[in-house]
């Protein structure tokens, strides 16, 4: 059959316009509109149409369909839509993405009832298609479909109907009807229900189908939107319908049955004999009463506990009170238990424990018989507001439990889930004022059901409830405000999208219904104007809407020459991007398809973090094409100043009179091979001894480091590197069968953390032959390796090379980058290193500083085995850093194993404050005009810091953080009693072992001195900076287990509080260790390795998986390949004949 594209669809009620492009030249005299089905022309009728030179329009109106209705069958046809003219017959086919996504967006809003019918336009394998027939079977098949169970309150029969009363929801408001399952064949019957009142309708049995000896399950199917919610009907002691059983009909002479479920009387009798049974529970102002059926008669106090597999929590005595026959649990003192020992979530068991005579009883409390589990979940809930849900009720083994859920938890658990899309229309964004406003359809806002904007960022499980204003604007339309200022001064800390959404809750039908907003209905604009005008934040950032290719809503945040760089739409590719003789060379072709006209201006050269601050304009030239442009450029590198470390190149461009940074990007084969080659024969060396290249970035653009030049980064070093891959490759056999295990620290050049201390320990007790340490020669802590030096590999050797690309498995206590150089952007080894299995045994505890940017599971920085210390922890990387459960270990760090209070012997200090993200790389003279450098130098030299040292003969060890060791001839004073340590002079374990107090602001060494029972005091002078820059998971309002002070003066006095109570922990803050540490045993290590070997198959698994499908998934070959597959029609058109191929086979 002939095919014609259609070029534009719009919806508008129950009118549909088609506009078809490219006619023949021809006198359409005769022109009809049809439908046919598998090649069989099924109705044509007539339609308005008006031809312009080439194109026809055709004006089509659902009432044309009235006549067609009467020979459809009752289930669910599809058509395919076809246009007639002069005889001939034409498929109408999309290929444009926008139509496609507008019409398939539109299946709720654009829909066509007749009686029992309906009829939906959408796009079916690329073409124009009519869904028609059954309503329920239509939102069946193309909308959502939820299922789940229901007990009625009430069945009755009356007259041959069979009335079921449902008293959870109004079913007035909603098209229901009745469904029977025949259990043998799977045949359907469906059945209009009679809506008696508000909570009854009636089943008619005289209209039912019966087959001698048939069994069938009943269920309601409800129309809510474009989704059909299908719930069996079901009680406590029956389910299914059968023609012969309990209920006579005098019409039929038939039975109708429900066949009985009833456990085995062992287990019965099972459940007597262990538990302590109530005969009812109930909740009542904030209280569980449950009702013995005897008293319990005990030699000593009556306990609570709570157990969940081998954990056990004693409840404490105010949250529950024991008389008579009668147990009362107080809800919110139970649920702050829960919160507090980190316990939400989680289905807990309730037991009692109670002594009779000599025995110790340790009973479940139970129900002694087969409770009505759907039924009770309505009474045995109560809502603590924002706090969150809490639950008692039993199992299918009769035990009770409780179960605290915070909102979120208990809407995923309890709540019918659905996802859609809604269309907003009249957007306008007042930049000035910070304010969105949009329409909504009314329906959106029915009775019973609550409506909430969220935003929620992408990549994470970050989102924001937020409030709005509603006010009426048309009979169908309500007008939505959201004032976006709080967010944006609040919520622009990083760069991030946002997606809007609208969620409806529907209490009376559990669902909640999340929907994508945007503009579905309209033609997607070109990319740049879809973005809305930007504001600045309190950051270097700016905030923006902005419709995506989809016109969904979102929100932007990001620097401003990156979200410039993202307007607009761009076709490039690097042909030359190489620097010879201190010359940087480069060669562009670019196109914006999007734009007819364009200005190519310059190219800028960029600091990557200082942005605006730091900027080469360089000239270009330019030589146009038909269909493209081409512009080249030089850069002297000699006469430029550049700073540590990242430079990115960007061509500024104008549009419409608007300026625009494209970052360059798609280099070609040629230059990425260049590129990824050694960096000696592309480089430029200053006198500094730094030196500068070029590279491919992780995004596939083109930029320049500015580094440092190492001792190894010679091309001595560089062949040695491809040798040994070489080397490896001829013995790969070999030395894949070692199992080769590698540990590390902080570039390689330390071992006292928690990668030194678990390697010892594999050491020590032989658990792991083929375990190696990376160190470098030169490195202080080399000594610590002495006794294990037949493991040691030195970092850069021979062996090291061998070995790192043989290893199946590195550990350490920082990313897997630091076993290289984390700067270097090229080289095998480098390259090997992604498909490399990691446990990050971690630095310290993450709670006081948020990095889930740089360990996030989807960055470069990723593990495969993530350690923590706590369920607490536990829970931050899971819900921040997007680490499933089966990827985090919680046991605890290494080296705590080895932590012991040495200082009983001296009363020292330590001053250790952590690094800020926003002084990275800063140069030094910008560095010593910052806060963090004057509160510092201040302290050192205050003179009440003087007095109080020499009064309690105390002494403070000042050790800044490494990130900051290049600055440590800064900081000078000339008291006695303190000590300025440079980065590597000492082990931190030691200074944290010896000393009496701890002073830091953020850091996490705060944990290894909480860990020893020792005084912490946070010194937080710029915690709002620190707050809006970094930010903290933990509250450091209430959550913090140390003393906060905010200026020098308030730090002595705590010291000097401190030193008269000799440095005794205060117990508001001893009582909080239970919460944050799970183990304190000195087990550490031993967990860490048990965790490692049980998951062991697993990273294989993985590695084994990366190395192949990891490069075949993300080869941006294919990539490309499948972004033109999908615009191609004739590649749509042969995978449709493919998928019809297929599809006749499996007939």
């Amino acid at each position: 059959m002939r095919k014609i594209n259609v070029t534009s669809i719009q919806m508008n009620g129950e009118k549909i316009i088609i506009t078809i492009d490219n006619i023949e030249k021809q006198n359409l005299s005769n022109v009809k509109f049809g439908f046919h089905q598998n090649n069989k022309f099924m109705y044509q009728c007539d339609v308005p149409f008006r031809v312009e030179g080439h194109t026809i329009t055709f004006k089509f109106e659902l009432v044309y369909l009235d006549n067609f209705y009467q020979g459809l069958p009752d289930d669910i046809n599809f058509f395919e839509c076809c246009v007639i003219l002069n005889g001939k017959i034409y498929d109408l086919m999309v290929f444009e993405r926008n139509i496609i996504n507008q019409v398939n967006y539109m299946k709720e809003d654009y829909t066509y009832q007749y009686t029992q019918s309906m009829y939906l336009f959408y796009i079916k394998e690329n073409k124009l298609t009519l869904a028609a027939g059954d309503q329920f079977e239509i939102v069946k098949t193309l909308g959502n479909h939820l299922t789940n169970k229901i007990i009625p309150d009430y069945i009755r029969i009356h007259h041959e109907n069979i009335i079921f009363q449902f008293n959870q929801f109004s079913l007035s408001k909603y098209h229901v009807n009745f469904r029977l399952i025949d259990k043998r064949d799977g045949s359907m019957q469906r059945l209009t229900a009679n809506i008696l009142d508000q909570h009854e309708i009636s089943l008619p049995m005289d209209r039912i189908r019966w087959r001698k000896h048939a069994e069938y399950d009943l269920y309601i199917d409800i129309l809510y939107g474009f989704s059909l919610i299908s719930l069996q009907i079901i009680s406590p002691m029956y389910y299914g319908f059968t023609p012969n059983g309990l209920i006579k009909t005098p019409v039929t002479n038939l039975e109708i049955t429900e066949y009985v479920l009833l456990y085995p009387k062992k287990f019965q009798q099972g459940v007597r004999n262990i538990g302590v049974e109530i005969e009812h529970q109930a909740i009542n102002e904030g209280k569980i009463l449950m009702h013995l059926k005897k008293r319990i008669i005990s030699d000593s106090l009556i306990k609570l506990y709570l157990i969940k597999e081998a954990d056990h929590l004693l409840i404490p005595e105010y949250c529950y009170m024991i008389q008579n026959e009668q147990i009362q649990l107080d809800i919110k003192e139970l649920a702050l238990f829960l919160k507090d020992h980190h316990c939400e979530n989680q289905r807990w068991k309730l037991y009692i424990n109670y002594k009779k005579g000599t025995s110790d009883k340790f009973r479940p409390i139970i129900f002694p018989y087969m409770k009505d589990t759907f039924k009770s979940y309505e009474n045995q809930t109560t809502s603590l507001g924002e706090n969150g849900t809490f639950t008692c009720k039993s199992d299918r083994a009769n035990h009770i439990y409780i179960l605290f859920e915070n909102q979120s938890k208990h809407q995923e658990n309890h709540f019918f889930k659905m996802t859609s899309h809604c269309t907003i229309r009249n957007i306008h964004y007042d930049a000035m004022n910070q304010k969105l406003t949009f329409t909504l359809p009314k329906k959106c806002f029915e009775e019973n059901s609550e409506i909430r904007l969220r935003f929620k960022q992408r990549q994470s499980n970050k989102s924001v409830q937020y409030t709005f204003t509603k006010t009426p604007f048309s009979p169908e339309l309500e007008k939505i405000m959201i004032d976006l200022s709080e967010f944006i001064r609040e919520g622009a800390c990083d760069a991030s999208k946002w997606d809007l959404y609208l969620e409806q809750i529907n209490c009376e039908l559990n669902i909640l219904e999340i929907s994508r907003l945007g503009t579905y209905d309209q033609q997607i604009k070109p990319k740049h104007i879809r973005y809305f005008p930007s504001v600045n934040t309190l950051t270097n950032l700016v905030f923006a809407p902005y419709l995506t290719m989809n016109n969904g809503l979102s929100f932007v945040i990001n620097k401003p020459i990156h979200l410039s760089n993202e307007k607009l739409k761009t076709e490039m590719e690097v042909n030359r991007f190489t620097i010879h003789h201190g010359i940087l060379y480069g060669k562009v072709t670019i196109n914006f398809p999007e734009v007819k006209k364009f200005d190519l201006k310059e190219v800028v050269l960029t600091h990557r973090t200082q942005g605006s601050r730091k900027q080469y304009r360089i000239p270009i030239e330019i030589k146009k094409k038909k269909n493209y442009d081409v512009f080249t450029f030089s850069i002297d590198l000699k006469d430029l100043d550049f700073e540590k470390y990242y430079w990115d190149v960007y061509c500024l461009v104008y549009v419409d009179g608007n300026e625009y940074y494209v970052r360059l990007k798609n280099p070609s084969r040629k230059v990425k091979r260049k590129l990824n080659r050694s960096s000696l024969k592309r480089a430029f060396a200053y006198p500094s001894k730094c030196w500068v290249y070029p590279y491919v970035t992780q995004v596939n653009t083109v930029a320049l480091t500015y580094k440092t030049k190492e001792s190894y980064e010679t091309t001595r070093m560089f062949f040695k590197e491809n040798l040994a891959f070489y080397f490896y490759l001829l013995f790969k056999w070999y030395f894949d069968k070692k199992d080769i295990w590698l540990a590390f620290e902080k570039f390689s050049e330390g071992a006292q953390d928690n990668g030194y201390y678990f390697f010892r320990y594999c050491f020590q007790n032989k658990k792991h032959k083929q375990f190696y340490y990376i160190i470098k020669k030169d490195s202080p802590d080399y000594p610590n390796l002495i006794d294990m030096k037949q493991k040691v590999i030195h970092f850069m050797s021979f062996k090291y090379m061998i070995y790192l690309y043989a290893a199946k498995l590195l550990i350490s206590s920082e990313s897997r980058g630091h076993v290289y150089d984390v700067r270097v952007q090229k080289g095998r080894l480098k390259k090997s290193l992604n498909n490399k299995r990691h446990v990050f045994l971690q630095h310290g505890v993450i709670s006081l500083k948020k990095v889930d940017k740089v360990f996030n599971k989807k960055g470069h920085n990723a593990s495969d085995l993530f350690v923590v210390s706590s369920d607490r922890e536990k829970d931050i990387i899971k819900n921040n850093f997007g680490y499933d459960d089966n990827e985090i270990i919680v046991t605890g760090l290494s080296r705590w194993d080895v932590m012991q209070d040495k200082s009983k012997d001296e009363k020292a200090i330590l001053l250790m404050p952590t690094w800020r993200s926003w002084m990275d790389d800063m140069p030094e003279d910008k560095f010593v005009e910052t806060d963090y450098y004057h509160q510092y130098f201040s302290l050192l030299n205050e003179s009440n810091l003087d007095q109080t040292l020499e009064k309690h003969h105390l002494y403070l060890n000042f050790y800044i953080h490494p990130k900051f060791k290049s600055y440590i001839h800064q900081f000078t004073t000339k008291n006695q009693r303190i000590n300025i340590i440079q980065y590597g002079e000492e082990k931190v374990n030691e200074l944290l072992m010896r000393s009496s107090l701890l002073i830091t602001d953020y850091s996490s060494v705060a944990w290894d001195m909480y860990y020893q029972k020792k005084p912490i005091v946070f010194f937080q002078f710029d915690f709002k900076d620190y707050n809006k820059y970094q930010g903290s998971y933990l509250d450091m309002e209430k959550d913090l287990f140390g003393d906060r002070v905010f200026n020098s003066d308030e730090l002595v006095n705590v010291i000097n509080e401190y030193a008269e109570r000799h440095f005794k922990e205060k117990e508001q803050f001893s009582h909080l260790r239970e919460k944050y540490f799970k183990y304190t045993d000195k087990n550490n290590a031993r967990r860490i390795f048990e965790s490692i070997v049980e998951k062991r198959e697993k990273l294989i698994k993985k590695n084994h998986e990366k190395s192949f499908q990891y490069r075949i998934l993300h080869s941006a070959k294919l990539k490309r390949l499948w972004r033109l597959s999908r615009t191609n029609s004739e590649i749509i058109q042969l995978s449709n004949k493919l998928k019809e191929k297929a599809k006749r086979k499996r007939g």
